[in-house]
């Protein structure tokens, strides 16, 4: 297949809506985390997270997306979850030291940063706890997912639930797309998308062309379009209790 490159970014086209502080709006949680956090930058592919080194500090992703990944001692690494705005990053690290995972930027990212001493004082408000253990809920929630999508479906079936779970995720915080087509940044390279799936990347690429002649996906210059999404609905299994999981119920606000 000419149109993927296994080095190359399969999308590109990641366009956030307006920048939205979420460290100074909406939950109490924000609120409380952006009086006592900095803000800073990073450029894509850098860590924020590192793997066997202790953290000390909690972030909340304002601009961007970023990735986490367990690294495997015999090399290879598996992707576990997909940071968009507004999630918190690290929450782990509150009970593990050191760091059972890395934490990269996919794109260039800007966050939120505070350290473990005062993220202990703002959760001696009880509203502040409870919200934090939802973000935490929620996380789990999503690997859950993956890990019954992975363990459950066949290649063809998981990997089209997978851009359907990932579609969905990110498709209120993309913005328009200037198609008007069903697009959503996914900026993953082949090599991520295989580690997030559990296939090699020769096997991920044979799926990815079969998804493409169904109709359901087309390429663009590396990019991944979701043509048809009620074909991809139909090819990872609809009526299945495993491919329900993808519309996952939104936990109550404390």
């Amino acid at each position: 297949m000419t149109d993927l490159k296994n080095t190359g970014v399969l999308t590109c086209e990641w366009q956030q809506g307006p920048e939205q502080d979420t460290a100074s709006t909406g939950s109490d949680l924000q609120r409380a985390f952006g009086s006592g956090s900095r803000r800073l930058v990073a450029d894509r592919g850098r860590e924020i997270v590192t793997a066997g080194v202790a953290c000390q500090h909690l972030f909340q992703l304002k601009s961007g997306l970023a990735c986490r990944q367990r690294p495997f001692s015999e090399g290879g690494q598996a992707v576990l979850d997909l940071y968009r705005p507004g999630d918190f990053i690290g929450l782990d690290s509150l009970f593990f030291a050191p760091a059972l995972d890395t934490v990269f930027a996919l794109t260039n990212v800007s966050y939120w940063v505070l350290d473990h001493g005062a993220l202990n004082r703002l959760m001696q408000a009880p509203r502040v706890a409870l919200q934090l253990m939802r973000h935490m809920a929620e996380e789990k929630q999503r690997v859950d997912t993956i890990a019954i999508l992975l363990g459950q479906l066949k290649a063809r079936e998981r990997t089209a639930a997978l851009l359907l779970f990932l579609w969905r995720r990110l498709r209120p915080a993309s913005g328009r797309a200037a198609t008007g087509e069903n697009e959503a940044g996914l900026p993953f390279t082949q090599k991520q998308l295989a580690d997030y799936l559990g296939l090699d990347v020769i096997h991920l690429n044979r799926v990815l062309g079969g998804l493409r002649n169904s109709g359901a996906l087309k390429f663009r210059k590396g990019v991944i379009i979701v043509k048809d999404v009620t074909q991809l609905e139909q090819i990872a299994g609809r009526r299945t209790d495993k491919v329900r999981l993808l519309t996952m119920p939104r936990l109550p606000s404390p």
